[in-house]
């Protein structure tokens, strides 16, 4: 494995711990560069697709939160106050 390929790889296990440790969507957004562009596809979710840029993607993962009841409290809380 060349040493970029393994850089790749820790980065992407520190990303999914983050996810699993519940991070917020700001602490999540460092794994992003400021001008991400997310296409989804049509899908049964998003008949039409989507495409999101970083702001986007933040409060489509708070509304994740919410719709799906995980424990989110810490990102709506930090949410809440930065609005």
């Amino acid at each position: 494995m060349t040493s970029e390929n393994h850089q790749i790889l820790e980065i992407t296990k520190n990303y999914l711990k983050d996810i699993a440790e519940g991070k917020t969507a700001d602490e999540l957004a460092i794994y992003y560069s400021e001008s991400v562009k997310q296409i989804e596809y049509p899908n049964r979710l998003f008949p039409e697709g989507a495409t999101r840029n970083l702001n986007d993607l933040k409060e489509a993962f708070l509304r994740g939160c919410l719709k799906s009841r995980t424990d989110c409290k810490k990102a709506l809380s930090v949410y809440a106050v930065n609005r």
